[in-house]
Protein backbone atom coordinates (compact mmCIF):
# COMPACT_ATOMS: atom_id res chain seq x y z
CA UNK A 1 0.00 0.00 0.00
CA UNK A 2 1.95 3.41 -0.82
CA UNK A 3 2.43 5.66 1.82
CA UNK A 4 1.12 9.35 1.52
CA UNK A 5 4.00 12.35 1.51
CA UNK A 6 5.60 13.01 4.77
CA UNK A 7 7.68 16.51 4.31
CA UNK A 8 10.13 17.68 6.25
CA UNK A 9 11.60 20.83 5.38
CA UNK A 10 13.42 24.03 6.93
CA UNK A 11 16.68 25.60 6.71
CA UNK A 12 20.47 24.93 6.89
CA UNK A 13 22.63 27.58 8.67
CA UNK A 14 26.45 27.54 7.96
CA UNK A 15 28.79 29.91 9.22
CA UNK A 16 28.24 31.97 5.89
CA UNK A 17 24.76 32.26 6.47
CA UNK A 18 22.08 30.50 4.71
CA UNK A 19 24.06 29.22 1.45
CA UNK A 20 23.54 27.28 -2.36
CA UNK A 21 23.83 23.50 -2.49
CA UNK A 22 24.21 22.49 1.51
CA UNK A 23 23.22 18.82 1.36
CA UNK A 24 20.63 17.44 3.81
CA UNK A 25 20.27 13.35 3.99
CA UNK A 26 17.52 11.15 5.49
CA UNK A 27 18.73 7.91 6.96
CA UNK A 28 21.50 7.72 4.45
CA UNK A 29 18.82 7.46 1.64
CA UNK A 30 16.85 10.43 0.31
CA UNK A 31 18.89 13.70 -0.54
CA UNK A 32 18.34 16.96 -1.56
CA UNK A 33 20.36 20.33 -1.96
CA UNK A 34 19.12 24.04 -0.55
CA UNK A 35 18.65 26.54 -2.85
CA UNK A 36 19.96 30.11 -2.68
CA UNK A 37 17.82 31.05 0.45
CA UNK A 38 19.70 27.55 2.47
CA UNK A 39 16.21 25.84 1.87
CA UNK A 40 15.16 22.37 1.65
CA UNK A 41 12.68 20.28 1.07
CA UNK A 42 12.10 16.45 1.20
CA UNK A 43 9.39 13.28 1.04
CA UNK A 44 10.53 10.34 3.49
CA UNK A 45 7.84 8.85 0.88
CA UNK A 46 10.90 8.64 -1.22
CA UNK A 47 12.77 6.59 0.76
CA UNK A 48 13.46 3.09 -0.16
CA UNK A 49 11.38 1.45 2.51
CA UNK A 50 8.94 4.33 3.02
CA UNK A 51 8.60 5.66 6.49
CA UNK A 52 7.30 4.35 9.69
CA UNK A 53 4.90 6.63 11.94
CA UNK A 54 6.40 7.08 15.32
CA UNK A 55 10.23 5.96 14.31
CA UNK A 56 12.84 7.91 14.24
CA UNK A 57 15.47 8.67 11.49
CA UNK A 58 18.50 10.09 11.50
CA UNK A 59 19.02 13.79 9.20
CA UNK A 60 22.29 14.97 8.50
CA UNK A 61 23.43 17.72 6.55
CA UNK A 62 27.22 19.29 5.12
CA UNK A 63 27.89 22.54 3.76
CA UNK A 64 28.81 21.92 -0.60
CA UNK A 65 32.91 22.22 0.31
CA UNK A 66 32.21 19.54 2.93
CA UNK A 67 33.62 21.81 5.57
CA UNK A 68 30.67 21.68 7.89
CA UNK A 69 28.53 19.02 9.16
CA UNK A 70 25.59 18.48 11.53
CA UNK A 71 23.87 15.01 12.14
CA UNK A 72 20.41 14.88 14.49
CA UNK A 73 17.51 12.69 14.62
CA UNK A 74 14.01 13.10 13.46
CA UNK A 75 10.61 11.45 14.65
CA UNK A 76 7.73 11.17 12.11
CA UNK A 77 4.52 12.44 14.30
CA UNK A 78 1.49 14.07 12.53
CA UNK A 79 1.60 14.72 8.60
CA UNK A 80 5.34 16.57 8.17
CA UNK A 81 7.55 18.76 10.08
CA UNK A 82 10.24 21.86 10.38
CA UNK A 83 13.93 21.09 10.61
CA UNK A 84 16.30 23.68 10.68
CA UNK A 85 19.86 22.50 10.98
CA UNK A 86 23.09 24.85 12.76
CA UNK A 87 26.38 22.99 10.96
CA UNK A 88 29.19 23.24 13.25
CA UNK A 89 32.46 23.35 11.92
CA UNK A 90 34.38 19.47 10.86
CA UNK A 91 36.62 18.03 13.85
CA UNK A 92 38.22 14.61 14.62
CA UNK A 93 34.87 13.50 16.24
CA UNK A 94 32.31 14.49 13.85
CA UNK A 95 34.91 13.89 10.51
CA UNK A 96 34.50 10.24 11.43
CA UNK A 97 30.65 9.92 11.95
CA UNK A 98 30.08 12.48 8.76
CA UNK A 99 29.17 10.38 5.45
CA UNK A 100 31.75 10.11 2.61
CA UNK A 101 31.04 12.24 0.01
CA UNK A 102 32.21 12.73 -3.91
CA UNK A 103 32.77 16.93 -3.94
CA UNK A 104 31.71 17.72 -7.50
CA UNK A 105 32.80 21.49 -8.03
CA UNK A 106 30.40 23.09 -10.56
CA UNK A 107 31.71 26.48 -12.15
CA UNK A 108 29.15 29.11 -12.59
CA UNK A 109 29.58 32.80 -14.22
CA UNK A 110 28.62 35.90 -12.51
CA UNK A 111 25.28 35.41 -12.98
CA UNK A 112 25.22 32.12 -11.15
CA UNK A 113 24.45 30.50 -14.31
CA UNK A 114 25.90 27.07 -14.99
CA UNK A 115 28.89 26.65 -17.66
CA UNK A 116 27.50 25.66 -20.84
CA UNK A 117 28.59 25.82 -24.77
CA UNK A 118 25.58 28.38 -24.60
CA UNK A 119 27.01 30.18 -21.58
CA UNK A 120 30.59 30.25 -21.82
CA UNK A 121 32.78 30.74 -19.04
CA UNK A 122 34.23 34.55 -19.63
CA UNK A 123 38.37 34.81 -19.17
CA UNK A 124 40.09 38.22 -19.53
CA UNK A 125 43.23 38.20 -20.92
CA UNK A 126 44.91 41.34 -19.46
CA UNK A 127 48.25 42.16 -21.06
CA UNK A 128 51.43 42.38 -18.02
CA UNK A 129 52.52 46.06 -18.26
CA UNK A 130 55.45 46.63 -20.01
CA UNK A 131 58.49 49.47 -19.80
CA UNK A 132 60.32 50.19 -23.49
CA UNK A 133 63.41 51.04 -24.40
CA UNK A 134 63.88 52.25 -28.07
CA UNK A 135 67.39 52.72 -30.14
CA UNK A 136 67.08 55.13 -33.09
CA UNK A 137 69.27 55.26 -35.93
CA UNK A 138 68.62 58.87 -37.40
CA UNK A 139 65.03 59.50 -36.92
CA UNK A 140 64.23 56.03 -37.44
CA UNK A 141 63.31 53.60 -34.36
CA UNK A 142 66.08 50.47 -35.09
CA UNK A 143 65.64 47.87 -31.73
CA UNK A 144 62.99 47.95 -29.51
CA UNK A 145 63.14 46.31 -25.61
CA UNK A 146 60.51 45.24 -23.34
CA UNK A 147 60.70 44.38 -19.86
CA UNK A 148 58.69 44.76 -16.51
CA UNK A 149 58.53 47.45 -15.05
CA UNK A 150 61.96 48.62 -13.04
CA UNK A 151 64.48 46.16 -14.96
CA UNK A 152 67.67 47.57 -15.40
CA UNK A 153 69.29 47.13 -18.97
CA UNK A 154 71.95 45.10 -18.04
CA UNK A 155 70.15 42.40 -16.80
CA UNK A 156 69.12 39.24 -18.88
CA UNK A 157 65.50 40.03 -18.43
CA UNK A 158 64.36 41.71 -21.61
CA UNK A 159 63.15 40.53 -24.90
CA UNK A 160 64.17 42.82 -28.11
CA UNK A 161 62.90 43.07 -31.76
CA UNK A 162 64.51 44.73 -34.37
CA UNK A 163 62.14 47.07 -37.28
CA UNK A 164 63.03 46.36 -40.93
CA UNK A 165 63.13 48.95 -43.15
CA UNK A 166 62.88 50.04 -46.72
CA UNK A 167 63.42 53.30 -46.97
CA UNK A 168 61.88 55.05 -44.48
CA UNK A 169 59.05 52.11 -44.47
CA UNK A 170 58.72 49.26 -41.74
CA UNK A 171 58.77 46.65 -43.96
CA UNK A 172 59.15 44.36 -41.00
CA UNK A 173 59.86 42.60 -37.55
CA UNK A 174 62.56 39.89 -36.34
CA UNK A 175 63.77 38.52 -32.66
CA UNK A 176 67.00 38.73 -31.00
CA UNK A 177 68.17 35.22 -30.98
CA UNK A 178 65.05 34.33 -33.13
CA UNK A 179 62.35 34.45 -30.03
CA UNK A 180 60.14 37.12 -27.92
CA UNK A 181 61.58 35.35 -24.90
CA UNK A 182 62.36 37.82 -22.22
CA UNK A 183 65.96 36.21 -21.75
CA UNK A 184 68.12 38.93 -23.40
CA UNK A 185 70.47 41.91 -22.20
CA UNK A 186 68.77 45.53 -23.43
CA UNK A 187 72.42 46.66 -23.50
CA UNK A 188 73.81 44.01 -25.38
CA UNK A 189 71.14 44.45 -28.19
CA UNK A 190 73.37 44.54 -31.00
CA UNK A 191 75.42 41.46 -30.80
CA UNK A 192 72.56 39.24 -31.12
CA UNK A 193 71.62 37.59 -34.62
CA UNK A 194 67.68 38.78 -35.65
CA UNK A 195 65.87 36.60 -37.05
Amino acid sequence: MPQGPYLVSGKVYTSRGTVLNSVVRVNHQTSVKTDSEGKYLLDLANMDDGYTSGSSYTIESWDEFDNEYKSDTITVTGGGQTKNLFLDLRNKTNAQTSPTINNQVELRTAGNQLISLENPFIVQNSERPLSQNIAYSGTNPVYIGEASPGMISSEAKWRIKKLLYSGSQVIGTVWANGNAEFDKVWDDRTSYSYS
